[in-house]
């Protein structure tokens, strides 16, 4: 593991020495001539893993820089501090302000490369912690989520299939998670460390699909200037998820057919046969029955491909989720925008919303809301939703105390244009009473007041 380790001493002398006993225990070692220097150093990006301090320097005492990079967290790295023994209530001062050794001057070699080696030990046992964590933070955001009993059913099925070598086949509506739940099968299992290939059936253009899944040698065709590892084996013994496998062309689903029998794959321009070690994922939002019934999808092609097959739900089966998916893509978003919270209004009408794209939709209704809410709001009120998403609240805006009853035979636009011209006439055209009783935002109720040429 790379170690960087910054000596700050006044004297070069005594930072060569230092440098010469850490020279096998970390990779590099940077020098600075005082406080001032490595403070210069640590602001154009220098980020030591450990600190050798001395306190008494010209320009800035080994003191003040402890104080400076604790004031503005320039640095996490452990500081040691080594002074003489004279300069004691100097190092007691440093350990206050959170050095974490003193080594007293002049300096036991062995004594010195012990106590740096444990913190330097330490340090690399915290940069695996932080990597593992980020790791984790990275494989919960394409985490499949959810409570409803259809998500802990498909959760169920992962965990169950997460070290299969069998192929599964994933049945959803586009936005449904598909490749969230390949990324689980993955991610949960023995191959996790291993690359994760996903191959956009839909996106391939038919005329390089083939050199694109195979490979190809120098040669193989016109153009073809530079040997190629197709995807298939560039997976080695991780995983490939077919998206849209439907997309596929007829000619390349019996290529893709025979691949998968034998286990074995033949780059285009060559005479061996290589291996197929990873795992065939696929998913498709097409009833691929019909397809094989149409004659558009190769019948012992679906049977191959689905050995398996999981069947995830569309966002409307499984309502009870919306409230943790939108936490989660606030959450997700948080960074960017900040910390906010939805309404229980808006909330309301994400609920009752129907959400033909699915949990792809939802995430792009909270990163818009996001994006078109007042900079000083800490809520997500319903303005900020997209108007496809909150068109359907219409019907709550007219308020049973101002607004009588609407004939049944009045058209929903007409019920709203009668709402408003009543409000306004309730409220003497003032119109953030009118937006209040009628439960909508000024800008809305103002767009309203253009469009029905009140």
């Amino acid at each position: 593991m790379n170690r960087v380790v910054l000596v700050i001493d006044d004297e070069q002398g005594n930072r060569k020495a230092v440098a010469r006993l850490l020279l096998d225990i970390c990779s590099q070692v940077v020098e600075a001539e005082n406080g001032l220097d490595a403070l210069e150093k640590i602001q154009a990006g220098l980020l030591p893993d450990l600190i050798i301090l001395d306190l008494v320097m010209p320009k800035m005492d080994g003191l003040t820089f402890l104080r400076k990079i604790g004031e503005e967290s320039l640095s996490a790295a452990p500081v040691v501090v080594c002074s003489a023994n004279a300069e004691i209530h100097r190092a007691v001062e440093a350990m206050k302000l959170g050095a974490v050794d003193y080594i007293e001057k002049p300096i036991e070699p062995e004594v010195f490369r012990r106590r740096v080696q444990n913190l330097l030990d330490r340090q690399d046992l915290r940069k695996q912690n932080d990597l593992l964590q980020k790791q984790l933070r990275d494989n919960a955001q394409r985490r499949f989520l959810g409570n409803s009993a259809s998500v802990k059913n498909a959760l169920m099925s992962i965990e169950r299939l997460a070290n299969s070598a069998s192929t599964v086949l994933i049945h959803g509506e586009s936005g449904t998670g598909k490749e969230l739940v390949a990324h689980s099968l993955h991610d949960f299992g023995e191959r996790a460390q291993a690359p994760f290939v996903v191959i956009d059936c839909a996106a391939i253009h038919s005329n390089t699909i083939e050199s694109e899944l195979f490979g190809h040698e120098r040669g193989a065709y016109t153009g073809a200037g530079q040997k190629h590892e197709g995807l298939l084996l560039a997976a080695g013994k991780g995983t490939v998820f077919f998206d849209e496998v439907g997309e596929l062309p007829l000619d390349m689903q019996a290529k893709l057919l025979r691949v998968l029998q034998e286990r074995q794959v033949r780059t285009l321009g060559s005479t061996f046969y290589r291996p197929l070690s990873a795992r065939i994922l696929a998913a498709t939002n097409r009833d691929l029955r019909e397809e094989v019934r149409a004659g558009r999808f190769r019948e012992d092609l679906y049977y191959r491909l689905g050995i398996i097959q999981l069947r995830i739900p569309p966002l409307r089966e499984r309502k009870e989720d919306i409230d943790l998916l939108v936490t989660h893509f606030l959450n997700k978003y948080a960074a960017e925008y900040g910390t906010h919270e939805m309404t229980r209004e808006a909330m309301d009408v994400l609920n009752a919303y129907d959400w033909p794209g699915n949990v792809r939709q939802l995430e792009n209704a909270v990163h818009h809301a996001l994006a078109m809410a007042p900079p000083e709001a800490e809520e997500l009120d319903v303005e900020s939703l997209p108007h496809e998403v909150k068109s359907l609240d219409v019907p709550t805006i007219i308020a049973p105390a101002v607004v009588a009853a609407p004939s049944p035979l009045l058209s929903m636009r007409q019920m709203e244009h009668q709402a408003i011209q009543r409000a306004l006439e309730f409220t003497g055209s003032n119109r953030r009473q009118a937006a209040e009783i009628l439960g909508i935002g000024e800008a809305t109720l103002y767009r309203k007041i253009k469009e029905f040429g009140l």
